[in-house]
């Protein structure tokens, strides 16, 4: 399990849909046929995630992380809010 304000290990989105954050600012997109790395920075507030494919969306989001669960929401148009759970 991550460290109360960190953002690393894993971070459910639902029960098919994983990510993956490392210490050196590498991660995964996990998903049940298909799994998507990535670099990510952390900086003010704002996780910034750059996928190695191109049928991955990049993005930013504002993010906090209360009590094991990591809030995220598109800084995009889109400006979706979601809502992960650590898992082990």
């Amino acid at each position: 399990m991550p460290e109360s304000n960190s953002i690393n290990g894993k971070w459910a989105v639902d029960s098919t849909t994983v990510y993956q954050f490392n210490e050196d600012g590498t991660g995964s997109l996990i998903l049940p046929s298909d799994e998507y790395a990535f670099t990510y920075t952390v900086t003010d507030g704002v996780l910034s995630i750059d996928f190695e494919n191109n049928n991955a969306k990049d993005r930013e989001y504002e993010y906090s992380i209360e009590k094991g669960v990591l809030t995220i929401k598109d800084t995009s148009t889109y400006g979706d809010t979601y809502t992960l759970t650590s898992v082990e």
